[in-house]
Protein backbone atom coordinates (compact mmCIF):
# COMPACT_ATOMS: atom_id res chain seq x y z
CA UNK A 1 0.00 0.00 0.00
CA UNK A 2 1.32 3.41 -0.91
CA UNK A 3 0.86 6.61 1.05
CA UNK A 4 -0.44 9.82 -0.49
CA UNK A 5 3.10 11.11 -1.11
CA UNK A 6 4.82 7.95 -2.30
CA UNK A 7 2.10 7.03 -4.81
CA UNK A 8 3.07 10.11 -6.85
CA UNK A 9 6.60 8.69 -7.09
CA UNK A 10 5.45 5.13 -7.70
CA UNK A 11 3.01 5.73 -10.57
CA UNK A 12 5.42 7.25 -13.14
CA UNK A 13 8.15 4.70 -12.34
CA UNK A 14 5.68 1.83 -12.55
CA UNK A 15 4.32 3.05 -15.90
CA UNK A 16 7.87 3.48 -17.24
CA UNK A 17 8.71 -0.11 -16.21
CA UNK A 18 5.47 -1.35 -17.80
CA UNK A 19 6.28 0.41 -21.10
CA UNK A 20 9.76 -1.17 -21.21
CA UNK A 21 8.32 -4.64 -20.57
CA UNK A 22 5.56 -4.07 -23.13
CA UNK A 23 8.10 -3.04 -25.79
CA UNK A 24 9.94 -6.35 -25.29
CA UNK A 25 6.83 -8.31 -26.28
CA UNK A 26 6.20 -9.33 -29.89
CA UNK A 27 4.11 -6.72 -31.72
CA UNK A 28 1.00 -8.91 -31.74
CA UNK A 29 1.24 -9.40 -27.95
CA UNK A 30 1.68 -5.74 -26.95
CA UNK A 31 -1.03 -4.27 -24.77
CA UNK A 32 -2.61 -0.82 -24.61
CA UNK A 33 -1.46 1.35 -21.74
CA UNK A 34 -3.13 0.39 -18.43
CA UNK A 35 -6.11 2.43 -17.27
CA UNK A 36 -5.38 4.56 -14.23
CA UNK A 37 -7.99 4.22 -11.47
CA UNK A 38 -10.20 7.19 -10.76
CA UNK A 39 -8.69 9.35 -8.00
CA UNK A 40 -10.94 9.29 -4.97
CA UNK A 41 -9.09 11.64 -2.66
CA UNK A 42 -5.70 13.37 -3.10
CA UNK A 43 -4.78 14.18 0.47
CA UNK A 44 -6.46 14.01 3.86
CA UNK A 45 -8.08 17.11 5.26
CA UNK A 46 -8.47 18.10 8.92
CA UNK A 47 -9.96 15.25 10.93
CA UNK A 48 -9.20 12.74 8.16
CA UNK A 49 -6.85 9.83 7.78
CA UNK A 50 -4.80 9.23 4.59
CA UNK A 51 -5.94 5.61 4.43
CA UNK A 52 -9.57 5.70 5.49
CA UNK A 53 -10.49 9.31 4.61
CA UNK A 54 -12.99 11.13 6.85
CA UNK A 55 -13.24 9.72 10.36
CA UNK A 56 -17.01 9.42 9.95
CA UNK A 57 -16.77 7.45 6.69
CA UNK A 58 -19.25 4.61 6.58
CA UNK A 59 -18.61 1.11 5.28
CA UNK A 60 -20.93 1.41 2.23
CA UNK A 61 -18.77 4.27 0.89
CA UNK A 62 -15.68 2.13 1.31
CA UNK A 63 -17.47 -0.61 -0.61
CA UNK A 64 -18.11 1.85 -3.46
CA UNK A 65 -14.40 2.71 -3.56
CA UNK A 66 -13.48 -0.97 -3.62
CA UNK A 67 -15.99 -1.53 -6.41
CA UNK A 68 -14.45 1.29 -8.47
CA UNK A 69 -10.96 -0.17 -7.98
CA UNK A 70 -12.22 -3.62 -8.97
CA UNK A 71 -13.84 -2.29 -12.17
CA UNK A 72 -10.57 -0.59 -13.09
CA UNK A 73 -8.74 -3.88 -12.46
CA UNK A 74 -11.14 -5.71 -14.79
CA UNK A 75 -10.48 -3.20 -17.60
CA UNK A 76 -6.78 -4.04 -17.47
CA UNK A 77 -7.21 -7.82 -17.81
CA UNK A 78 -6.23 -9.49 -21.08
CA UNK A 79 -8.21 -12.35 -22.70
CA UNK A 80 -6.57 -15.62 -23.70
CA UNK A 81 -6.57 -15.88 -27.50
CA UNK A 82 -7.84 -19.47 -27.29
CA UNK A 83 -10.42 -19.67 -24.48
CA UNK A 84 -11.13 -15.94 -23.82
CA UNK A 85 -10.51 -16.25 -20.06
CA UNK A 86 -8.99 -13.04 -18.73
CA UNK A 87 -5.65 -12.69 -16.94
CA UNK A 88 -3.23 -10.07 -15.74
CA UNK A 89 -1.13 -8.96 -18.73
CA UNK A 90 2.03 -10.57 -17.36
CA UNK A 91 0.32 -13.96 -16.87
CA UNK A 92 -1.69 -14.44 -20.07
CA UNK A 93 1.27 -15.83 -22.05
CA UNK A 94 1.95 -18.43 -19.35
CA UNK A 95 -1.69 -19.52 -19.49
CA UNK A 96 -1.76 -19.65 -23.29
CA UNK A 97 1.15 -22.10 -23.30
CA UNK A 98 -0.93 -24.53 -21.22
CA UNK A 99 -4.46 -23.63 -22.36
CA UNK A 100 -6.54 -26.73 -23.08
CA UNK A 101 -8.38 -24.85 -25.87
CA UNK A 102 -5.09 -24.29 -27.70
CA UNK A 103 -4.96 -26.16 -31.02
CA UNK A 104 -2.71 -29.20 -30.85
CA UNK A 105 0.37 -29.27 -33.03
CA UNK A 106 0.34 -32.10 -35.54
CA UNK A 107 2.92 -34.72 -34.79
CA UNK A 108 4.97 -35.87 -37.74
CA UNK A 109 5.14 -39.60 -38.29
CA UNK A 110 8.38 -41.26 -37.19
CA UNK A 111 10.98 -41.72 -39.89
CA UNK A 112 11.58 -45.23 -41.08
CA UNK A 113 15.10 -46.37 -41.76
Amino acid sequence: MFGSKSIKIHEPKCLEKWKIENERLPKDRRMPEPVKPEVIKDSPGPGEDAITGPKSKELPELDAEAEAAYRCHLKNLVPCQYCQRTFNPDRVMVHENACIERPKKRKRPARRR
